[in-house]
This record gives structure tokens, C-alpha cells and sequence, in this order.
């Protein structure tokens, strides 16, 4: 939100218009009719955005995640919910990890097998195949143990990855 008010204040100055003549040309140039829809996704994503900045976020396929039918993981502090806008931010975490992970069986990194367009559509396909969980309460989770431990009491499977304010903590199984 800051990077187009920053954006807007540019083409203000560069131009000479109006204020609300620059905000409204910022809002069509990342294609929203006007301003408003502008400010109303940012207030939407903010949840998501601060949980994957601050917060503690998980993922796990999603048939270990049919489990939980769409509902919370509710806890005793909190609750994990469902996020789909969460793959957004940690797409090139996981395209890191495709990419620089060791094969198993010659031990040389994935760009090493795979074109730059190979690995993206890989990682793109395990995306797909990936619930994402922000959790929601007033004490974070600290470790990757005690959140294993949280969605152990409601699933069968754990989580595939885990972050805690924006840091893959731990990894469980390839993407």
C-alpha cells in the first residue's frame, strides 16, 4: 500500500495533477477500477500479510487437510485458519527449496536437473497441492515442536512446512 501511495505522490509531482487524479491512475495501473477497491483488498489481505510477516503459518497437503473440512484447528489459546491467499507469500521460499534441494539419489541441487521453467511450473503444481494455516490467537506457537504438537491433536498427518514470522522453520516432507 505504501509502494503505490509512494507511487501516486510521483506521478502527482511528475505531472503536476491533482492528488486524487494520481491515486485513482495508480489504482487502474495495478488493474482495479479506482482507489477504493485499492484500499478495500489491502484491508482483506491484511490478516494474511501480517500473519505471513509476523505471524505462524503452515502447510500441508491437502489430502492430509480434508481432515479438517475447511474448519479451524481450534486450540485452547487460538485457532489455525484455512488461508488460501497464503501461498502468495511463500511461493519463492518453496521455489528455493525445489531448486537447491539435493537430489536423492546423485545429490546434485534441483536447478542442476531442471530448467528455471521446469522448476516454477513444479513448484506452481505443489502450490496447488498445498492448504495453507495462519494462526489466529493471543500466544504464538515458538517452535516448530509445539506447532506440530497442535495440529498433531487434530490431524494424522503434520504439517509439511512452518513458518514463524516469515522463517521456514522446519520441513517435514518434499513439496
Amino acid at each position: 500500500m505504501q509502494r503505490l501511495k509512494q507511487r501516486a505522490r510521483h506521478i502527482k509531482r511528475e505531472q503536476g495533477i491533482p492528488h486524487h487524479e494520481a491515486i485513482e491512475a495508480v489504482a487502474r495501473s495495478v488493474h482495479f477500477d479506482n482507489w477504493q477497491q485499492v484500499v478495500v483488498a489491502h484491508e482483506a489481505m491484511l490478516p494474511t500479510e501480517t500473519a505471513a510477516r509476523e505471524g505462524v503459518v503452515f502447510a500441508m497437503d491437502f489430502k492430509d487437510a480434508e481432515v479438517c473440512q475447511g474448519r479451524p484447528i481450534e486450540l485452547p489459546d487460538g485457532r489455525y485458519v484455512e488461508d488460501e491467499l497464503l501461498g502468495l507469500f511463500f511461493e519463492e521460499c518453496v521455489y528455493q527449496l525445489a531448486r537447491d534441494e539435493s537430489d536423492e539419489e546423485d545429490g546434485r541441487p534441483g536447478h542442476e536437473h531442471f530448467s528455471e521453467e521446469e522448476l516454477r511450473e513444479f513448484v506452481e503444481e505443489a502450490l496447488f497441492e498445498l492448504v495453507f494455516y495462519r494462526y489466529e490467537g493471543d500466544r504464538l506457537p515458538t517452535s516448530a515442536d509445539e506447532i506440530a504438537q497442535q495440529v498433531a491433536g487434530e490431524c494424522f498427518f503434520g504439517p509439511q512446512y512452518i513458518w514463524i514470522a516469515g522463517q521456514l522453520q522446519d520441513r517435514f516432507s518434499s513439496p
